[in-house]
């Protein structure tokens, strides 16, 4: 099985940046893999018309001129920060992968983010991104998950560490759910523990959990499985208590795997997972 041997981690101008830096490490460390870390900023050159609010065109470029020096001073600092530690983790810095081990490289571009993911991240093996601040899903998160094809990693955003030795699965049955499945499979193969979980109607509906486990099986991953007794339509608070109550590392499912938009109005299980996950979810649509 191959593993993950390319990572894109984007980031831009909010907080935790050296714990995400660090949680991003360890994930490349932990596979042996080169992180390419793109920092990104949208100039207000590309975004803010120079006749907005009826100002002057020199005083729009003199705003323009301060915001593009306050990125690029942001920048220098948070490419200080990632060379530092690099250095501290014996994690080369280069153009491209090391011929073994871990690496890591930088890139800077100036674009709305989102844009930026969904190209840069079609060419990578995983996507890395730390859990969004805002209450539901950003326009980045959603080019990760959705205009990549590629899995995606959700990490806490205070979380310098990663494991993925006790694995818990979220399955429902989807085509979502059967790709997180398939694109876990690298972390399954050396997990020491994996547990699939599902609600008691998809448990019984084809395919069914006996059906998943019997397919990891014939990967060579040794699984249990069990029932998720949610409290009403919060299945995604249930998927975490179980997580919980394995000590599962790391949780794996399928993302929007009804239609998006019903997820975003009424909520779902992307939802609570993105608003209230406290470890790594390897997610795919």
């Amino acid at each position: 099985m191959t593993k993950y041997r390319s990572l894109l981690m984007p980031m831009g101008l909010a907080g935790e940046a050296e714990q995400r830096l660090a949680g991003a490490l360890a994930v490349a460390k932990h596979f042996g893999a080169h992180l390419q870390l793109l920092f990104t900023y949208v100039s207000p050159r590309q975004s803010i018309p120079e006749d907005i609010f009826g100002m002057s065109k020199e005083t729009m470029r003199g705003l323009a001129e301060t915001a593009d020096r306050h990125a690029e001073a942001a920048g220098a600092d948070l490419r200080a920060l990632f060379d530092r530690l690099c250095a501290e983790q014996g994690i080369p810095v280069g153009e491209g992968p090391a011929p073994q081990g871990p690496s890591a490289s930088w890139q800077q571009s100036t674009g709305l983010r989102s844009q930026l993911i969904a190209i840069h991240g079609r060419l990578v093996d995983l996507v890395l991104m730390s859990r969004p601040t805002q209450s539901g899903p950003s326009a980045s998160f959603e080019a990760a998950l959705l205009e990549t094809g590629k899995p995606l990693l959700l990490m806490p955003r205070d979380r310098p560490s990663f494991a993925a030795e006790r694995i818990l699965i979220g399955w429902n049955g989807s085509r979502e759910a059967a790709r997180a499945v398939n694109d876990a499979l690298p972390m399954l193969l050396d997990a020491t523990s994996v547990v699939v979980v599902a609600t008691a109607d998809c448990a019984t509906a084809d395919p069914s959990l006996e059906g998943v486990k019997q397919y990891l099986s014939l990967k060579g991953v040794d699984a249990t499985t069990d029932i998720l007794r949610p409290q009403g339509d919060h299945i995604g608070n249930a998927l975490l208590e179980a997580a919980e109550a394995n000590g599962a590392d790391l949780i794996v499912m399928g993302g929007y795997g009804r239609p998006r938009m019903r997820d975003m109005i009424f909520g779902g299980v992307t939802h609570e997972i993105l608003a209230k996950a406290d470890r790594p979810v390897l997610m795919a649509h």
